[in-house]
């Protein structure tokens, strides 16, 4: 074929054979070899995988593979595929894998048969494109992080090496160092020299050597700032950070700060203003309440001078005995709880001996020590008379603006003077403020409401007394003790100056109305919304929300994007323009009928068949659709909620599905079935099987209490039967168990094998109970038929003691007419069995391809309990043929049984490759079908009852011994008798000794029937053949070392030389 045409196309091209998975290259483009930088010799004729292999760097490429399924793509539909974007990395010259992108388009090359014979694949390298693309992705991200950085609240920086190059400073670092972003890539004691001699260097050594953060709280740092030197403190962390793959020293540090330079200047301030208050301050310490600080204030509020420090202070102010301050100042220090006091009047001996009486605010707070306990009260006092007695003065002539003010719908106030002494306020105002009359009335607004200090209010106040002209503020936040603790209030309030008649400006009337409830229930509004959004978004289940009549998406959660296989673009698009193959379903229709009517629309297990990704896929749905209402009341668009239920209509299908196969196996079972339901028992399905079993028309039992349709039943212990199975989900299988049943008119005894299993649902829960009976009636009484004639045989024979000729003669007949009832009820027996095995596997046949596993198990134990019976019955008849002797011995050479033996058991010997190795064996004078009979079971015994795993091996040999070796008490006929002694020995899994003799015993068993098979009856036939050639049986074993099973059978003198003479070995073997 001649590919020059297709050589010379321009782009990297190449034919590839469909050999799947090789993929062939069979033609390949100039442009191709100048791209892969091979010759043509080498890239024709080689599979296109083996040219290019796999990255074994990159765990997580999908090249390969994706390429792979590109090709079986087109060879099975017979259509161009094509891959937008693909990672595929090439080996360079030295081995070295490239990173590679690439647009692929696979084109289908048919034969005359229209099968897919060739495909061109093409490839366009788009690597450096995909770069771009994600390098300007990584620097909007990087910009994106840096922008975080540098808008950041806090102080931060990020010094990187063993120099601590700045790497990163953001603004407020930057203002702090007083320095512009020209510092960015020095090292840190280069741009900000001062800090070398302040010990920083040594701390940023020991975070990034040692790997622990350090921290510092008001940590004073000395820095040159607008051209002065200045101190400030900060509170910073120094953190290492680490480059990937290594461990110490740390990459560099990034630090994380807050200048709180204000906030300890503030405390210094507070420390000076306790020094040199103006107001007296006084330390009282123990239980003396000895005066151990005090200021001048204080001294010339109570008179005395500073020699009254260090005395108790009733030695200082006696007149304060009978007064409330000791019990008050001893409570503080005993309880810790603070008291203050406003307004008290305290009444004070002057030294000219008059008594004056003096009011005061103060505050009593405890002293604590370091280790917080309280050792002391710590007192500030503000004496407030004058403003008592100013107070006292203007009452009576501003009545009635307090009464206007107190009667006011709204909380009012008024702030007298420079230091806004709260002259008057209404009930309303005292709520506000959190405080009662007597905290604040008659004192600076800042000293009875603190809380008000610093929030601004001072300045606004000064303001208006200073200008005049009012202020207004509406959703002003303030922080006000409310119940114990400081909350934030709303208000909206009015600061009018308040003039006197001269104009002149004394106070401000304060206006105020808390808004903070429509403040607040604004907001939690807003935030709902916002949650509701954010929880419609991350909700597991499908949600959307169109808008007006083109039914435009506004709102398309994750959810639901998956289901219709789009992504976030689908925001502003109609509808029906997203989802077009919905037009000729019923969902657009119940669109409009609910935008149009108002009245929600709801839906369950709806079909609705999707396009997703370009595959048509059916899906079932639980979905509502809602109308949403404008401000108008109108309905302005339809919110759409669902779940998709797909899996659990399919599950359901399946179950009704596998629900009536199951009803129809019971209908078409050959055994008698049926099913109850509920703790009533009641007859949901029953076949004719079991119709006819219990004897009466069907409709008189069907969808009836069983013991309703069938009344006979009741009392026989069936209920209880019944009732164990449905409480407790444990089966009950009986076997010939007896039931009095009226059947054509008459009571009959019914006897039944029969099975109760707990009936289920797809949960577990038991709904009732599912019954499997067999009439065995026929066979139960057959065997009492037997069972009687054994009796009267038995009895006949005691009697026969009397006289022995006549006992044989009569045991005789009785064997001879037993034999023959066992051949008849063998056929009898075996004729039904035939017919249960013979038609289960024809309704197994019919019913294969509809059954689950659990339902073929049922009929697989059926068919085997049915093989088991029947082998039951066969072996029964061969112990009752051994159990009767014939009238002559014969000859027989047991090497030929033995050749005889192997051949019956060549297919289980080929089955289990066995090594079965058989010496030299005697001949003698016995019964020739009994004999083979004995050896066939020994030796396919040690052949079943192999470990598995090991090859079973099996040695037949012979000895004469004298009979005092025989380990079994012999005749006394037989002490002086030789006996041959034949060994069979294999190396299965043996049996504990002590299980000896009852193995020989009838339908004894050492291993369950599903370990392995047999009737239980073989060794009794062995014992009972050994026993009518007057000899012995013996077995030894040991568990998991196999068995030797010994027969001692009595030698007779003539047939010594004849055994020597036709004595063979043999071995046979599996395969061989």
């Amino acid at each position: 074929m001649d590919f020059s045409a297709f050589e010379a196309t321009p782009g990297i091209n190449v034919i590839v054979r469909t050999d799947d998975p090789v993929y062939t290259h069979i033609a390949v483009s100039d442009d191709f070899l100048k791209a892969s930088g091979l010759s043509r010799e080498l890239a024709v004729g080689i599979g296109h995988f083996e040219l290019f292999p796999q990255n074994p760097h990159d765990k997580q490429s999908t090249g390969v593979a994706d390429l792979r399924a590109s090709f079986r793509r087109v060879t099975r539909e017979k259509k161009k595929d094509q891959i937008p974007v693909q990672r595929y990395d090439l080996q360079d010259g030295k081995g070295s894998f490239e990173q590679k992108y690439w647009k692929i388009t696979n084109v289908p090359l048919l034969d005359e048969a229209g099968d897919v014979q060739f495909i061109i694949h093409s490839a366009i390298d788009i690597t450096q494109q995909v770069l771009a693309e994600k390098k300007v992705a990584a620097i909007k991200d990087q910009e994106s992080n840096y922008n975080l950085f540098m808008t950041a609240p806090v102080i931060i920086g990020i010094l990187k090496g063993a120099n601590y190059t700045i790497e990163l400073a953001n603004n407020n670092l930057l203002e702090v160092w007083g320095r512009t972003a020209e510092v960015v890539g020095k090292p840190l004691i280069k741009a900000i020299p001062e800090l070398e001699a302040q010990g920083f260097i040594p701390l940023l050594e020991q975070v990034r050597n040692t790997g622990e953060p350090y921290y510092a709280y008001a940590f004073p740092i000395q820095l040159h700032r607008h051209g002065k030197e200045e101190v400030r403190y900060f509170d910073f962390v120094y953190q290492p950070f680490y480059e990937a793959g290594v461990s110490k020293p740390a990459a560099g540090i990034i630090s994380i700060g807050h200048d709180v330079t204000e906030q300890v200047k503030a405390r210094q301030r507070v420390k000076n203003v306790v020094e040199q208050a103006t107001d007296p301050v006084l330390i009282l310490m123990g239980e003396e309440l000895v005066l151990e600080v005090a200021n001048q204030p204080l001294f010339e509020l109570w008179q005395v001078g500073p020699e009254s420090l260090h005395k108790p202070f009733l030695e200082i102010l006696p007149e304060m005995k009978d007064q409330v301050f000791v019990n008050l100042l001893k409570n503080v220090l005993h309880t810790g709880q603070p008291f203050y006091g406003y307004e008290e009047p305290a009444v004070f001996k002057r030294k000219n001996g008059t008594l004056e009486t003096r009011y005061i605010n103060f505050s009593y707070q405890p002293y604590r020590e370091a280790d917080r306990t309280i050792t002391g009260v710590l007192v500030m006092a503000t004496d407030v008379t004058e403003q008592v007695k100013a107070k006292q003065k203007i009452i009576e002539s501003e009545r009635n603006l307090r009464n206007t003010i107190l009667q006011a719908p709204v909380a009012m106030c008024i702030f007298r003077g420079p230091s806004f002494i709260v002259e008057v306020a209404n009930e309303r105002m005292f709520a506000f403020w959190g405080r009662s009359a007597a905290e604040v009335l008659g004192k600076s607004i800042f000293e009875g409401l603190p809380e008000a200090k610093n929030q601004g209010f001072e300045a606004l106040l000064t303001t208006v007394m200073r200008t005049g002209q009012a202020f207004t503020a509406n959703e002003h936040p303030v922080q006000l003790p409310r119940d114990g603790s400081i909350e934030t209030v709303f208000v909206n309030f009015v600061y009018e100056p308040f003039r006197e008649g001269d104009g002149s400006i004394s106070g401000i009337i304060a206006v105020a109305v808390d808004v903070t409830e429509q403040v607040v229930a604004r907001r939690i509004t807003e935030q709902n919304e916002q949650y509701v959004r954010a929880l419609v978004e991350s909700a597991p289940f499908p949600i959307a929300a169109y808008e007006g009549q083109e039914m435009r998406i506004v709102l398309a959660n994750k959810s639901i994007l998956n289901i219709w296989g789009k992504g976030l673009e689908v925001q502003g698009k109609r509808y029906a323009e997203l989802l077009p193959e919905l037009r000729n379903q019923a969902i657009f229709t119940q669109l409009e009928n609910v935008y149009h009517s108002g009245v929600a629309y709801h839906a369950q297990n709806q079909r609705l068949d999707l396009i997703v990704d370009g595959i048509p896929k059916t899906y079932y749905f639980n979905y509502s659709f809602t109308p949403i209402h404008g401000p108008d009341g109108k309905v302005v668009g339809v919110m759409n909620t669902g779940a998709d239920v797909t899996d659990l209509n399919l599950a359901k299908q399946q179950v009704e599905q596998s629900e009536q196969n199951f009803r129809n196996i019971i209908l078409q079972a050959p055994v008698a079935m049926c099913i109850m339901l509920g703790p009533d028992y009641v007859v949901d399905i029953a076949n004719q099987a079991m119709v006819e079993l219990w004897g009466r028309p069907k409709e008189a039992v069907l969808h009836k209490p069983l013991f309703e349709g069938m009344p006979d039943a009741g009392q026989q212990g069936l209920e209880e039967l019944l009732a164990n199975v449905y409480q407790t989900g444990i089966p009950f299988q009986g076997n010939e168990m007896p039931v009095n049943l009226q059947r054509n008119g008459q009571t009959e005894v019914v006897y039944q094998n029969f099975v109760y299993e707990p009936y289920r649902d797809v949960n577990g829960n038991i709904l009732g109970v599912l019954a499997i009976a067999i009439d065995v009636t026929q066979q139960v009484l057959a065997r009492q038929k037997i069972e009687e004639i054994v009796v009267r045989r038995t009895q006949e024979l005691a009697q026969a003691n009397a006289s022995l000729l006549r006992s044989n003669v009569e045991l005789k007949r009785s064997n001879t007419s037993l034999e023959e009832f066992a051949h008849a009820a063998s056929h009898d027996m075996k004729e039904p069995i035939r017919k249960v095995i013979t038609f289960a596997n024809l309704l197994k046949e019919m019913l294969n391809s509809r059954m689950d596993q659990h339902e073929r198990d049922y009929f697989e134990r059926m068919e085997q309990a049915a093989k088991r019976m029947g082998q039951l019955v066969d072996d029964l008849l061969e112990y009752s043929h051994v159990s009767e002797r014939p009238h002559e011995m014969q000859l027989v050479n047991l090497n030929e049984k033995m050749l005889r033996v192997l051949n019956d058991l060549e297919l289980l010997i080929e089955e289990q490759k066995a090594v079965v190795t058989v010496g030299q064996l005697p001949t003698i004078k016995g019964y020739r079908r009994q004999l083979q009979q004995l050896f066939q079971n020994l030796v396919s015994n040690a052949i079943k009852y192999c470990k598995p795993g090991i090859q079973p091996k099996v040695s037949i040999t012979a000895r004469i011994v004298k009979a005092d070796k025989v380990p079994i008490a012999v005749l006394p006929e037989q002490k002086e008798q030789d006996f041959h002694l034949i060994e069979v020995k294999d190396n299965g899994i043996g049996f504990e000794q002590q299980y000896a003799e009852r193995i020989f015993a009838m339908f004894q068993r050492l291993h369950g029937k599903s370990e392995y098979a047999g009737t239980g009856v073989g060794l009794s036939i062995v014992r009972k053949v050994v026993e009518n050639h007057q000899g012995y049986i013996r077995a030894t074993a040991e568990p998991g070392a196999g068995a030797t099973f010994q027969v001692f059978l009595p030698l007779q003198e003539e047939f010594i030389a004849t055994t020597q003479k036709k004595g063979t070995n043999c071995i046979q073997e599996g395969g061989k």
